[in-house]
């Protein structure tokens, strides 16, 4: 984690030895007599320092990854919950699970003391709160004036990091006085961006486990989850994180978007865990296979390219036949562009959540637009919340969920069995209906599914499934609307 940081050191000696390499900014503060450098700065807070220190018959590699996976994954959720406001959970509550946490890292089935905590990398172990440094803690300490400022360490200060630092008027002169400061070395944008990558991934990692946990949620949380999922279907590129207007929203967005510094219209990437790992991700492919090669990843295998333009070109056949969705969709404010932006979504992003959120404002457009007495996700009572995306009223009055899917059209994803007994599950979940229908917006033309449509009317208990709405020339399938006006 990249924060301020604010260390300090006796120079007595140093300062009547070397004068030259120091300079004093305010008599005022400086004891000639017992003088202290105070260095104010930037550097990367890296998770390791809280590494056990007891484990040397481990592999070093694969204990680091592990503990700093689960710590920043732990401290992401805790970050999550507070901003969100979820109601009896505290700083204090943070604090007693991230010290719980590397207090007991199990090793060798052991716990592991705090005092065996060893500090690394010229950073002193401290408490918990400063080792998590602003992500779990926004407890901001006073602005204060430095009074000495070591010449070495301002030439190596990260001026994009500071910018986004709290720094005082002191450090801002000297940054300003001096254009050239010169970047941190290509080792510590390397670590960036494999802290940004971990980010990315767990973000996603925390969305799934609160979707997970939504039913049990306040409405207020319930309300916040369709917001993001909303936003992101709305905002499939963005040209500034500015446009976040929503506070708690903000504090959401950036880590399922990647800032590619100048507009692209797609990206080489490479994930692992149903898109849970964003192992690498960058506009040139041969920089992604370093990033795969430097994660361990087999040389056979290939990276992937998210190309907006080939999505934008299988929505536009389906504007094309219905120019009305279109239209009724920019209207309510989505960004159908696909126009080639600074900020895309992450991989994760994309697949889990856009391509879902999408799909759900497509085909519950459709359904009212035919005259359905169709509700989407935030009609749904708290106990349903997330469990289904929305439902139809039959004619007699039974509620028949709705699960949309926007697989890609080739997507070897499932069986029948295998997804028929999941939504089976869910509806043992629910009490407001008996049955669901699954419905794939665009033509999937997966070999092992095969559709169950309605005839003679709706069954409880059943599961119901289309396998697309639009098929590859965009045009309506007419045989779900004939069977759907039989019993809506």
């Amino acid at each position: 984690m990249s924060r301020a940081v604010n260390l300090q050191y006796p120079a007595k000696a140093l300062f009547e030895k070397y004068p030259e390499d120091y300079v004093v900014l305010d008599d005022r503060f400086f004891n000639k007599d017992n003088p202290f450098v105070d260095i104010n700065g930037c550097y990367m807070e890296q998770p390791t320092h809280l590494i056990p220190g007891n484990n040397a018959d481990r592999d070093r590699k694969q204990f680091e990854d592990e503990f700093i996976k689960g710590y920043l994954q732990l401290i992401y959720t805790c970050d999550g919950l507070i901003n969100l406001g979820t109601p009896g959970f505290t700083y204090a509550d943070s604090e007693r699970l991230l010290t719980a946490y590397y207090q007991g890292y199990p090793l060798k089935r052991e716990k592991n003391p705090f005092y065996q905590i060893q500090a690394r990398d010229n950073a002193y172990t401290s408490q918990i709160d400063q080792t998590s440094g602003r992500m779990a803690r926004t407890v901001v300490k006073p602005e204060s004036m430095f009074v000495i400022l070591d010449k070495e360490i301002a030439s190596c200060l990260n001026r994009s990091q500071v910018d986004r630092k709290r720094t005082n008027a002191v450090m801002e002169a000297i940054m300003a006085s001096d254009p050239g400061l010169r970047l941190l070395p290509n080792q510590t944008e390397e670590k960036e961006l494999k802290l940004k990558k971990l980010m990315a991934s767990n973000a996603m990692d925390y969305l799934v486990q609160v979707a997970l946990q939504l039913v049990s949620m306040p409405d207020d949380m319930q309300q916040l989850w369709i917001k993001l999922r909303t936003f992101i279907a709305k905002h499939p590129q963005l040209d500034s994180l500015v446009e976040v207007e929503d506070g708690k929203l903000a504090k959401i967005v950036p880590n399922y978007y990647w800032d590619f510094g100048h507009p692209v219209s797609g990206y080489y990437y490479y994930v692992e865990g149903d898109y849970k790992r964003l192992v690498a991700i960058g506009e040139d492919r041969d920089d992604v296979k370093r990033q795969m090669a430097e994660a361990g990843i087999k040389p056979s295998f290939q990276p992937q390219y998210l190309d907006y333009e080939e999505y934008k070109q299988a929505l536009e056949r389906i504007w094309e036949q219905q120019p009305w969705l279109k239209r009724e969709l920019e209207k309510a404010g989505y960004d159908l562009s696909f126009r080639p932006s600074r900020y895309l979504l992450t991989p994760s992003a994309f697949n889990n959540l856009y391509k879902g959120a999408i799909g759900e404002a497509i085909g519950g457009a459709v359904m009212k637009h035919l005259g359905f007495d169709y509700h989407n996700m935030s009609d749904l009572p708290n106990s349903e919340m997330e469990r289904f995306d929305g439902y139809l009223k039959a004619d007699d009055g039974r509620i028949v969920y709705v699960d949309w899917k926007n697989y890609n059209t080739d997507a070897p994803s499932g069986d029948n069995d295998q997804t028929v007994r999941w939504i089976t599950r869910k509806l043992g979940m629910v009490e407001m209906g008996k049955s669901a229908i699954i419905i794939n917006i665009l033509k999937w033309f997966n070999k092992q599914m095969q559709a169950i449509q309605i005839t003679g009317g709706l069954a409880d208990k059943k599961v119901y499934l289309y396998l697309y709405l639009f098929d590859e020339k965009g045009e309506l399938n007419q045989k779900l609307v004939r069977d759907f006006r039989k019993v809506f």
